[in-house]
């Protein structure tokens, strides 16, 4: 009897050693880093995430920030004077700056924590043409980012690496960065995108960024350094502003990037339209504009906006809605006539009659026409 007791106890002590290891598994609601940088279909997953988290001002961009879905979208042109949103409700301000979404480093973190943990799989995949574009990618996302912070914000705090919390939160708040050490940021991250990623979209697919997106996004952030050096002042001990002395090595960056794009000969300007109005329209719609460098496309039921539902004139409303946003005056009288002479809309109007409301904005130019619906204007 006391020899049994004693095999049972031995045989629950075994079982116990043996549960542990049984146990010891990752946990199921959570998707490892092997399962994703294992393979190309788990990698695309990833990325698409942080194609969606681009920060574009787009159909989808809101005083709420960026890829907000519902009421209120594309409602950007109301907080700049360019147009007024025609329901109360929608009429804000930007807010404290939150609103917009552009201080996330959620975003951040996500980019850095593939470029630090991908190149551990990277010898897993024979195609490496492809694995260092993904790496491109990734470096192209995080300039593109940072670039939508510095521009509002000044100087932000620089993340090379994903922060980790052990215990200690004082370690993870991280000071600003000077404003200029993020542009520098930007074009490093810019370079290193040029050098990895393909020069076509047939590797990644279509709507990722190949290299002339890295050269096009630097030209521009580029730009946007030198003017701030040239016409701005530096405060805050660099925290707002650059050196003056630094900005033709800003624009000699630009300068650069634009010309090693016009090397490749792929991109010129959109012509496919003898009719100059809708030759302009068409250049922001077609899929196919030579002028097209990077994308981001829509699809129904995938990547949809509301845009046309809220937009459209009055005559071709659905489900109750348009005519939600109107340009003002101000914008408007923006343009010029063909002649290069001043629109004056609201002059013109009160010592003229017209037969037809569309003669007050004949001879405009076709930027115009292609920009605005006015009254009786012809629309597809």
């Amino acid at each position: 009897m006391r020899i049994n007791k004693i095999l049972v106890s031995a045989l629950v002590m075994a079982l116990s050693f043996y549960s542990c290891d049984y146990l010891d598994v990752p946990p199921i609601n959570i998707i490892q880093d092997d399962a994703i940088f294992n393979s190309e279909s788990g990698i695309t997953s990833y990325m698409t995430t942080l194609y969606y988290d681009l920060p574009i001002e787009d159909f989808r961009y809101t005083q709420q920030g960026f890829n907000v879905s519902g009421k209120g979208q594309g409602r950007l042109p109301n907080v700049s004077g360019e147009a007024m949103c025609s329901s109360s409700d929608d009429i804000s301000t930007i807010g404290d700056g939150t609103w917009w979404g552009c201080w996330d480093y959620g975003k951040i973190r996500r980019v850095n924590y593939f470029l630090k943990n991908f190149p551990a799989y990277k010898s897993n995949f024979q195609n490496t043409v492809l694995a260092d574009a993904w790496m491109g990618e990734a470096h192209f996302i995080r300039a593109y980012c940072y670039f939508a912070m510095v521009k509002r914000y000044g100087g932000v705090p620089i993340l090379r690496e994903p922060q980790e919390y052990v215990g200690d939160i004082e370690s993870l708040k991280v000071p600003r960065d000077t404003e200029k050490a993020c542009y520098d940021f930007i074009a490093e991250d810019l370079d290193e995108a040029f050098r990895l990623l393909p020069d076509n979209e047939e590797i990644l697919g279509k709507g990722r960024a190949t290299k002339y997106a890295a050269l096009a996004l630097k030209s521009r952030a580029m730009l946007y350094a030198g003017s701030i050096a040239r016409y701005g002042t530096v405060d805050l001990n660099g925290l707002v502003g650059i050196d003056k002395a630094l900005a033709n090595d800003y624009f000699e960056l630009a300068y650069k990037a634009v010309k090693e794009l016009e090397k490749s000969k792929r991109f010129s300007l959109y012509r496919k339209n003898s009719d100059k109005e809708k030759n302009f329209a068409e250049l922001f719609l077609a899929e196919d504009s030579p002028e097209n460098i990077f994308c981001k496309y829509f699809q129904r039921n995938v990547n949809a906006h509301g845009w046309d539902v809220y937009f459209v004139p009055y005559q071709y409303r659905g489900n109750g809605f348009s005519s939600n946003m109107n340009p003002t005056l101000e914008f408007v009288e923006m343009f010029e006539h063909k002649d290069g002479t001043p629109a004056n809309f609201a002059e013109r109007a009160k010592d003229t009659y017209f037969d037809d409301p569309s003669e007050l904005f004949q001879n405009m130019d076709a930027r115009f026409g292609g920009s605005i619906i006015y009254p009786n204007a012809i629309f597809k």
